[in-house]
């Protein structure tokens, strides 16, 4: 429960940084979600209710930021973590190339799951942008998650340590 209550400032944290640094280090050209190799860490070490429970938190505080709309990245995060559960169950997930090609998947899936949606529920129109603007975060995406999952390895176990220690 407290583990839980731990990653919320962290994602927070985690998706302002994303929002507010990165955008203006690239000049609003590039938006690099970090959330999302939250979201495929969840799906990997995480309990299924508190890893769902944190990507719900995730896609509603990046919305949030974004400004979308409504459920949309709740729907998207949760649909990726149900993959990255289900993925996690059936391979070993402990090594650094086999997470990157697996956050370049889910990159790619969020990119054309928000595609489809925009294309066809919302009917946006913007099909060529947006595959410019998601094809260079997959790969930025991939390198830079081995580094993140060893952050969120270190930040799990720091907080396991805390909440096991006697008062």
């Amino acid at each position: 429960m407290i583990s839980g209550l731990a990653w919320i400032p962290v994602l927070l944290l985690l998706i302002v940084a994303q929002k507010t640094i990165l955008d203006v280090f690239s000049f609003h050209l590039l938006s690099i979600e970090l959330s999302l190799i939250f979201v495929v860490f969840a799906g990997f070490s995480m309990s299924i209710p508190k890893g769902g429970m944190l990507s719900l938190i995730a896609g509603f505080l990046v919305g949030v930021m974004t400004g979308t709309v409504t459920g949309l990245f709740m729907f998207v995060y949760f649909s990726l973590f149900c993959v990255s559960t289900l993925v996690s169950t059936r391979v070993y997930i402990e090594q650094p190339y086999f997470i990157m090609v697996f956050t370049i998947f889910c990159a790619f899936l969020e990119g054309m799951m928000l595609l489809v949606i925009n294309r066809y529920i919302l009917y946006a129109s913007a099909l060529y942008p947006t595959l410019q603007a998601v094809l260079p975060q997959i790969l930025i995406l991939g390198l830079v998650s081995p580094f993140f999952f060893r952050t969120f390895r270190k930040f799990e176990v720091l907080v396991h340590a805390k909440t096991a220690q006697p008062h």
